[in-house]
């Protein structure tokens, strides 16, 4: 890829709009934020699949979704570092950002993994 193919930190279609965000944190909040609805999904899904099947195909709809978007963020921040940007401290970065939710859900799957 060659970072002239890449736009410019605040020119893309998924960067945020606010002009002092830091765009890569931007993209890493966006992609945590999705994870976690994906595993949300996911357990309501098998939660509902077997006593509400259009409860359960309402959450396959967002689920994929939130995968789809996933994708799209995933590949923005990996443009972003391909093309050599990274984190500027100077900038803000979002507020959900390695958020506690994050953070204890990170924990669980480690500790579940052992």
């Amino acid at each position: 890829m060659d970072k002239s193919d890449v736009l410019p930190p605040g020119q893309h279609p998924r960067d945020s709009r606010k002009p002092d965000m830091d765009q890569v944190a931007h993209a890493l909040e966006r992609l945590q934020t999705l994870l976690i609805w994906i595993d949300e999904h996911r357990a309501s899904f098998e939660k509902k699949r077997d006593t509400s099947p259009y409860y359960a195909d309402s959450e396959l709809r967002f689920l994929q979704n939130s995968t789809e978007q996933a994708v799209l963020h995933l590949q923005r921040l990996t443009e972003l570092l391909l093309a050599g940007y990274t984190i500027d401290q100077d900038k803000v970065s979002p507020k959900g950002l390695c958020s506690e939710v994050w953070a204890r859900w990170v924990q669980f799957l480690l500790q579940d993994r052992k």
